[in-house]
Formats: structure tokens, sequence, C-alpha cells
């Protein structure tokens, strides 16, 4: 869940309506979930038994993993419909999900870091710097879901 300072930086910086009924329409992110995976081909897995969930929608995608922001941060974020259960019965409720690789996440929670420090000395280098070692935890990212896909193929040509 966003912190109630969060939700107001956020309606403060956006611009947004601060009104509790209309607000969930315009801020998707107020509650939410991220799922860490391990490779890359597992974003994309999630993704599809998500699809398949006959109760939940998905209602916006924006692919920062094939289209990474220009900071290199990469993820896959999904605007959800899920039902929750009430006593007056079901509501559909807007969250975000985010899915990455545990690599992502570990360069994207030291970009937050930064991102939300105050004076941190020599802030500039230290983006340019991050944005440089995302495109090494892309590569890296790559190579251990080849490496992956080298295993699980040679082991299901033994067993043929």
């Amino acid at each position: 869940m966003k912190s109630p300072e969060s939700i107001l930086e956020k309606v403060q910086r956006k611009h947004l309506d601060f009104n509790f009924e209309t607000l969930p329409q315009q801020m998707h992110d107020i509650s939410g979930i991220r799922i860490i995976v391990r490779f890359e081909d597992d974003i994309v897995a999630m993704e599809r038994r998500l699809e398949k969930q006959p109760d939940i929608k998905v209602l916006q995608r924006k692919d920062y993993v094939t289209r990474p922001k220009s900071n290199g941060y990469r993820s896959l974020h999904l605007i959800l419909a899920v039902p929750v259960y009430l006593a007056a019965g079901v509501k559909a409720v807007t969250v975000e999900m985010q899915i990455r690789t545990i690599a992502m996440n570990f360069w994207a929670s030291l970009e937050h870091e930064l991102s939300y420090k105050k004076n941190v000395q020599h802030q500039a280098e230290l983006r340019q710097e991050l944005v440089e070692k995302a495109q090494l935890v892309h590569q890296l990212d790559q190579d251990m879901n080849d490496i992956k896909n080298q295993i699980r193929s040679e082991e299901s040509d033994s067993m043929s």
C-alpha cells in the first residue's frame, strides 16, 4: 500500500483531483504487488498466467523490459482489475503489478534510493553510473536466461 504521504506527494506532483471517489481511477498504484522472478522468460510466463485468470482483467500494460526508461529502469507494469469480496458484494479494484527479475529489482532498489535521497554528493555522476550498470544488469539477465535455456534443452534431449 502506498503511504498517505506518498499518495499526497503524487497527487500534488501530477495535479490530480484529491477526491476519494475519483482518485483510484486516476492513481492505479495506491496498492500493488511486485513479483520477482529469476529469468526474463518468467516475466512473460507470469503475464500469460495472469491473462488466463477469469477474475483478473489486464487494463494496461507498460513494457519497460523491452523498452526501458531513459535511466535504464526495466520492469513489466500491469494495471489490473482484481476482485475484492466485501459484505455488500464483489468490487473490482485497480492495482499495479510489477514483474521483474532479481537483477532488475537489485538495480531498481538502488536507483530508487538515489532518486529519493536528498543531499547525495556527486548525484549526477552516480545517475550516469547507474545508467551504465543497467546495461550490465540487462546483459547478465540475458546471459543467465540463455544458460537456463541451454541446461533445460540438454535435459530434454537426454530424456528423448
